[in-house]
């Protein structure tokens, strides 16, 4: 796997588009700052949210990361990253298309494969990528998610 790497509040460079501080969650990192200093994060959800980046040829934004108040799922670990392209469904309506087609290998699913994310899901306005060891496909009150074998 990827290595881990400290997350904290600072604006320094994580990759070409990326500074440290924005994988912290808007409404969390506030309370985070005060309570504790940085979490690990893989090193595959920051390239994947690059590969994201560069692929699209525009900002990217995320909106969650590290969710430790949540009862279950991916981010509470810090294993999962929601991303969205603000306004832009055209986006989200290319990224659909491309994860209905993963069985083609398309570039870009490719591409996050070889960062090491597993699960996929495709919200209304963002995009969910995590690095879960098992596959299956399920819905719950969040949404839908689509995981799918190497």
């Amino acid at each position: 796997m990827y290595p881990d790497i400290p997350i904290s509040y600072k604006k320094i460079p994580v990759a070409q588009n990326f500074l440290m501080y924005e994988f912290f969650y808007p409404d969390f990192s506030a309370w985070y700052k005060i309570f504790a200093k940085s979490f690990l994060l893989s090193s595959s959800l920051i390239n994947a949210a690059q590969v994201i980046r560069t692929f699209f040829g525009q900002p990217v934004y995320i909106s969650s990361v590290y969710r430790p108040k949540d009862t279950y799922g991916f981010h509470r670990y810090a294993m999962a990253i929601n991303l969205h392209f603000g306004t832009d469904l055209v986006t989200l309506a290319k990224l659909k298309t491309i994860l209905r087609d993963h069985r083609n290998n398309p570039p870009l699913f490719k591409c996050l494969r070889e960062t090491g994310i597993t699960g996929f899901g495709l919200e209304s306005n963002h995009l969910h990528l995590d690095l879960r060891q098992f596959y299956f496909n399920f819905t719950d009150q969040i949404g839908q998610y689509q995981l799918f074998e190497i």
